[in-house]
């Protein structure tokens, strides 16, 4: 899944980041980058980072490591410069998150704190190409400022490159995308049937309905989680308005969303529910068909587990 990119060092006056890549026993690649102080060339730190060059390593970053040593991090390498938001997803520490643009320079940190328990992290974000992620106040405590600089550590094509290559989404109404039917029932009535899209692992459940242009009548979109929790959608990306149904394992709805798009320039609110799994609809579908929360989702047994 790692990209083994090749890593160059580009000079760029008044910083650097000195990189040498090497990949680790557990498949990891690793470089050294090196924070300078814009003004005066002065080295202000050097930093072990690992390296998330492809949609997935971005989407996981830290969340599944306990901890970062006193001169570690991850740097997040997007195939274009443009405006990126982060969250602190399943984190287990705060953590600094420097946002650096293609030619170097420091635009925005952010000192991330962990969210209070039960609640959604906020976005953080920031413009560039690249995010650096660091231990708690670490740019504090070196003095790292927005317009500082740091080199661009890793080839801009492989890195593009891996977004097409590691991302297993296809739209939902892709041919060759996997379908399943599944019915909605109230008691022993069955209420509506749909031919659903099956989304079961990280990278699909993330791009969602993202892709895609419109449902059909009896179309829709099965996500299938890992486990039996609270869940959080938004409309990322999303050219129409949707129902969210959340069931759980046992296939009873918990909670329906009638999610709109949100206003131009504003961010989606997350929509949560408890369950294992999420069907999307079109909007509204849900009351067109009398589908209430208490109802129950059939959903084949071969899709009631996760590639995850």
């Amino acid at each position: 899944m790692r990209n083994r990119s090749l890593l160059a060092v580009a000079l760029v006056l008044a910083a650097a980041v000195v990189a040498v890549g090497v990949v680790t026993l557990d498949g990891t690649e690793r470089t050294t980058v090196t924070f300078v102080d814009d003004e005066n060339g002065t080295e202000l730190a050097t930093v072990s980072v690992t390296v998330s060059d492809s949609w997935y390593e971005r989407y996981v970053g830290l969340s599944d490591t306990e901890s970062l040593g006193e001169d570690g991090g991850m740097l997040f390498v997007h195939p274009k410069e443009g405006e990126h938001g982060y969250v602190m997803r399943d984190m287990a520490f705060p953590i600094d998150m420097v946002f650096v643009a293609e030619n170097g320079t420091i635009t925005t940190i952010h000192h991330a704190e962990l969210p209070p328990e039960g609640e959604e992290s906020p976005t953080y974000e920031g413009y560039g190409k690249y995010v650096v992620e660091l231990p708690y106040e670490y740019t504090l405590e070196h003095g790292i400022e927005v317009g500082d600089r740091l080199d661009r550590s890793v080839d801009d094509s492989d890195a593009a490159s891996t977004d097409t290559d590691d991302s297993t989404a296809t739209p939902a109404n892709d041919a060759t995308r996997e379908r399943t039917d599944v019915t909605f029932v109230d008691a022993d009535q069955t209420l509506a049937t749909v031919s659903a899209a099956v989304s079961d692992n990280a990278s699909e459940r993330y791009t969602g309905l993202s892709d895609t242009e419109s449902l059909g009548e009896d179309e829709g979109m099965l996500f299938v989680h890992p486990d039996e929790e609270t869940q959080g959608y938004v409309m990322r990306d999303m050219a129409f308005p949707i129902d969210m149904v959340f069931v759980a394992e046992n296939g009873t709805i918990t909670a329906i969303h009638h999610a709109e798009l949100p206003p131009e320039g504003e961010d989606s609110p997350t929509y949560e529910g408890y369950g294992k799994y999420v069907v999307e609809l079109p909007y509204e579908y849900t009351l067109e068909h009398g589908i209430e929360v208490g109802d129950r989702v059939r959903i084949p047994e071969e899709h009631r587990n996760t590639d995850d």
